[in-house]
């Protein structure tokens, strides 16, 4: 995997050392290129097993709302699927209808789908 550091120009980031942020650019997206752990992640499980986890606690709200920044491509079933168990949680699935009359105030538009 050939993965970019991006510094945030802010300043208050570590870039050119070991900060910054880990990123796919759309020409390395075109030729395939995805965060190594899918391809580690096996159909019906967790991010760290067969249970449920603090290594996938982080990722509910990651992937909820990556999606809809960009939504996840259909080719990629298996991380499709961790994140609609990972919605389909009881825990999640409260946090995600509580937050629902917020969300007029996701920046980018909330989309009529979750």
């Amino acid at each position: 995997m050939d993965y970019r550091f991006f510094s945030s120009g802010d300043g208050n980031d570590m870039a050119d050392g070991v900060g910054g942020f880990m990123a796919i650019t759309p020409e390395m997206a075109e030729h395939g290129a995805r965060p190594a752990w899918i391809s580690y992640l096996p159909p019906d499980s967790w991010g760290c097993g067969n249970d449920f986890s603090m290594a996938d606690c982080p990722a509910a709200p990651s992937l909820f709302h990556a999606d809809w920044v960009q939504e996840i491509p259909q080719s990629l079933t298996t991380l499709r699927a961790y994140r609609a168990r990972l919605l389909a949680r009881p825990s999640v699935a409260r946090c995600i209808e509580a937050a629902r009359p917020y969300r007029h105030y996701f920046p980018l538009g909330a989309p009529n789908r979750d």
